[in-house]
């Protein structure tokens, strides 16, 4: 049995027991020992590791067959949206992230490492083909994350955890059982150090979701992903369309979570309805903004209209009214004035306007 630089198996179990995972917890991490997850080092060694906070950021994707024509699009969006923009914030020494691909096979692509030692998918990496061993890749997810996870608090170091999962449908190719993912999924939730949420894909066109297996064709990607979100015990389910620009956006909203996640004390419930609903305050807030900078443009453009040579406009403090017509109706004659040193203008005749 390869432990891939965990230690001792048995102090690993032992602790965990006394920190509260449950014997049902362990019994799926036994079962994954020797699966694909566990071939590589499973993570960065501690005596490499120079911060006592650690974010632990598993990526599962989807690599099955009905992925093939959005692979380019869900690269780019890995490799830009969330990669690069996670490398560029502040968070960066203190998040470590793993990448799991998987079809009716399940590969670590690497285990845990610091963004700038992540490898960025590429069409050799992420070629779709095949079903969806969905159950075992999250099995293989958690196993690999509960026993480095407990490694490092071992060693005194504080960790969160953050699992997500990207398929466009049902499993349709595990041996492993839904519910004893769920049963583990639960278990883990109670600690408050893990956030577990599932995104699932569906086609732009018609909002249905690939590959799901559901009696009512008419129902909603939110729904269906709610429902296999439930199927495997992870608490938020959200949803991106197989197109550039929904890539885009949830592979960036991941990583906003993610840093998030590491500035917290615990793992917040709801992080990642909190960040979209304040990416949509933000750009709610930037919409207001330059709705009043058009506007104030506008206004001071009507008000600064180009003048006659020799006439400038007053201001408001120096504006006088003339009566014109019978109606006493007001205009503001002395909005404009003559420059000194050039002669005024002829005065509008009575009565015109």
């Amino acid at each position: 049995m390869n432990n891939n630089g965990l230690g001792n198996l048995d102090d690993l179990f032992a602790s965990a027991l006394d920190d509260g995972l449950t014997d049902d917890t362990l019994d799926l991490v036994v079962a994954n020992l020797n699966g694909p997850t566990m071939v590589t080092a499973v993570g960065v060694p501690l005596d490499q590791l120079a911060t006592n906070e650690v974010t632990l950021a598993m990526n599962i994707i989807d690599m099955s067959g009905s992925m093939s024509p959005h692979a380019a699009d869900l690269i780019h969006a890995y490799n830009d949206s969330y990669l690069t923009a996670m490398a560029q914030s502040t968070a960066v020494d203190d998040i470590l992230i793993s990448t799991i691909l998987f079809n009716d096979s399940v590969s670590l692509l690497h285990g845990y490492v610091g963004l700038p030692d992540a490898r960025r998918l590429d069409n050799t990496t992420y070629s779709p083909y095949g079903s969806t061993a969905l159950y075992d890749a999250v099995a293989g997810g958690l196993a690999n994350m509960v026993l480095y996870a407990q490694q490092l608090r071992q060693s005194g170091i504080m960790v969160r955890c953050i699992v997500i999962v990207y398929s466009d449908g049902d499993d349709n190719a595990s041996k492993q059982r839904a519910q004893d993912v769920a049963r583990t999924s639960r278990e883990l939730l109670k600690q408050e150090m893990y956030t577990l949420a599932y995104v699932g894909f569906f086609d732009g066109l018609n909002q249905q979701a690939m590959g799901f297996k559901t009696k009512n064709k008419t129902a909603p990607a939110q729904a269906k992903a709610q429902k296999l979100a439930d199927e495997i015990g992870f608490t938020e389910a959200l949803t991106a369309g197989l197109n550039q620009s929904e890539l885009r956006r949830i592979f960036h909203m991941v990583s906003m979570s993610t840093v998030r996640v590491s500035q917290q004390s615990a793992a917040p419930a709801g992080i990642f309805k909190a960040t979209a609903q304040r990416k949509r305050t933000q750009s709610g807030y930037l919409l207001c903004v330059l709705f009043l900078y058009d506007f104030g443009l506008k206004r001071r453009f009507n008000q600064q209209q180009l003048l006659p040579a020799g006439w400038r406009r007053l201001p408001a403090a120096a504006t006088r009214h003339t009566e014109f017509d019978d109606s006493k109706a007001r205009r503001p004659a002395a909005a404009i004035w003559p420059c000194p040193g050039e002669p005024a203008p002829a005065r509008p005749a009575r009565g015109t306007r």
